[in-house]
């Protein structure tokens, strides 16, 4: 099993590097009626999936986008990740014996899917964890903040234990699937 030790300045430059995540989710998804949880929930739980599978260093560019991939790095870290989440939510005040749900209902899917959401904000992920200067096996981390900030933060609107529902089944889609390849425009 992969171990990752995060020290003190490690812990302090994830949670600003999350933070930042944090707001640029709910920032690019905001409308009129204002941010849809779990479509921001499910977002940050693909980044967090995602970026553990790309810092497995696995060469994808044969398989299609969206093609389902196991990798055995990934498979052996990605509980830590979840582990983190719960742990996160709960010394937050989430009640940690609340059963979860198997499945997310219908009326509490995402508004987007996967493509969608990693197109915009796998990007923006990107330019935080370059900002910090976040080394690989970190930035699943970010994400993972991210999420345990949009749960607390949206208690009073969605049932936590759902809430890490979502999140986890959005961290294993995330980390199982090619991500669409991504065109970035250079900067003059």
């Amino acid at each position: 099993m992969t171990t990752t030790t995060i020290y003190g300045n490690e812990v302090t430059t994830t949670a600003a590097a999350a933070d930042d995540l944090f707001e640029g989710i709910c920032q690019g998804l905001a409308d009129a009626r204002g941010v849809h949880l779990e479509t921001a929930i499910t977002a940050g739980g693909y980044l967090a999936g995602s970026t553990l599978l790309g810092c497995a260093h696995v060469d994808l560019s044969r398989l299609p986008p969206g093609a389902a991939v196991i990798v055995d790095e990934v498979n052996e870290t990605g509980p830590l990740l979840v582990e983190t989440l719960f742990d996160l939510c709960d010394r937050s005040g989430v009640d940690p014996e609340a059963p979860m749900p198997q499945e997310v209902p219908a009326a509490n899917q995402s508004q987007r899917d996967y493509a969608e959401l990693m197109s915009a904000f796998a990007p923006v992920l990107d330019r935080i964890v370059d900002r910090y200067n976040i080394d690989c096996d970190l930035r699943p981390f970010v994400a993972v903040r991210a999420v345990a900030r949009l749960i607390v933060e949206g208690r009073q609107q969605l049932d936590p234990a759902l809430a890490k529902t979502i999140a986890t089944h959005a961290i294993v889609r995330g980390a199982k699937t090619v991500p669409p390849r991504l065109t970035v425009a250079l900067q003059p």
